[in-house]
């Protein structure tokens, strides 16, 4: 169960209440990042589930969980683990976008 923890950790946080702000603009500004970055993930996933399992879909899916164990194992400094996870985090960013226009519409995107 530590890849699961440690994946979310490198991923989303510092987030508002699971980290200390102590009223550093810095750290506010990058929990209020992480909050629409835990948004996108969430719209993320969901189209995910929605979408069907076609090849190029899968590979934005294993290249994203590789690339998320990968970095919760080998990740122990925030700073760093913000700027990696700009290379593999755009990888939800379709599904996310496909699941918006579906609640936006209200109906499966075209």
């Amino acid at each position: 169960l530590f890849i699961p923890k440690s994946s979310f950790q490198v991923l989303f946080m510092p987030l508002p209440g699971l980290y200390p702000l102590e009223g550093k603009p810095g750290r506010i500004l990058a929990a209020a990042e992480n909050l629409i970055l835990l948004t996108i993930f969430a719209l993320g996933v969901a189209g995910a589930a929605r979408s069907g399992l076609e090849p190029r879909r899968m590979g934005l899916l294993l290249f994203f969980a590789a690339m998320a164990a990968g970095s919760s194992l080998l990740e122990f400094d925030l700073g760093s683990a913000g700027r990696h996870k700009l290379m593999y985090l755009p990888m939800f960013f379709p599904f996310a976008a496909e699941e918006a226009l579906r609640l936006i519409r209200g109906k499966e995107p075209a």
